[in-house]
């Protein structure tokens, strides 16, 4: 790899990670929330999805890695939350996101789909890796339900 195509990813890396410590701290844009202690519904997911998909697998499992950091301290700050400052709830399910989506869409572009199929596919894995990743860790190690 060359060294602009080496910058490039390094400044879009950049970006995204940006852009998700911005909307982890903005007021719904990163988390909506419906009330101060009910569930929040997440959009953060998206942009780690697009930049594993425009980086690749590697970067896309900085990008989970940054985004479950940003929840674990968030978690701290808000008391409804206390579950995601376990790293096990919060940091590790967020890393399998970015790398799923990441290979999810490297695979993918090999074959005959068009890259737009292919985009939304890997966004639907990594969606699903997310919910299903962050609740089987809320269920194994939250103690939430009985």
């Amino acid at each position: 790899m060359n060294s602009s195509k080496k910058t490039r990813k390094l400044v879009l890396a950049s970006v995204f990670l940006a852009l998700i410590g911005v909307m982890t701290v903005v007021p719904y844009t990163g988390y909506i929330s419906y009330s101060p202690m009910s569930i929040e519904i997440t959009t953060l997911h998206l942009v780690v999805i697009l930049g594993a998909i425009v980086l690749g697998p590697k970067y896309g499992a900085l990008l989970g890695f940054f985004w479950g950091f940003t929840c674990f301290l968030r978690a701290f700050t808000n008391p409804a939350f206390i579950l995601f400052t376990n790293p096990l709830i919060s940091l590790v399910p967020r890393i399998f996101v970015g790398l799923a989506a990441g290979l999810t869409f490297s695979r993918l572009k090999r074959t005959k789909l068009s890259k737009n199929l292919a985009a939304a596919i890997t966004a639907a894995v990594g969606t699903m890796t997310n919910t299903v990743l962050v609740l089987s860790a809320i269920y194994t190690f939250g103690g939430m339900i009985q």
